[in-house]
């Protein structure tokens, strides 16, 4: 899982935009994706990058690329790695 605290505020609030927009049965095309996060095509690949060391594996069918998670799921998963990432930052201090 990715180091929660090495996303910067930006990219956080890009990847929850993303996983909003990313349509599980239809798709969306990567100029829609582009539009929406306010990035290139090449940070929104990288964000799939991030998206997928969080657990969020993005997908592509017809309609253009996909995640199998709902929002809820993904806010949950970023919190997971949150929460994982603070209790090896406590531990490392004892």
């Amino acid at each position: 899982m990715a180091d929660i605290f090495s996303v910067e505020k930006s990219q956080l609030r890009r990847l929850m935009t993303l996983c909003r927009h990313l349509q599980p049965k239809t798709g969306t095309p990567m100029s829609q994706l582009m539009a929406k996060g306010k990035a290139s095509r090449r940070t929104i690949y990288r964000d799939f990058v991030s998206l997928k060391e969080f657990g969020i594996k993005v997908e592509l069918c017809q309609g253009g690329y996909y995640i199998r998670q709902s929002t809820a799921k993904c806010k949950q998963m970023f919190v997971d790695s949150l929460r994982k990432s603070l209790d090896k930052l406590i531990a490392s201090c004892m």
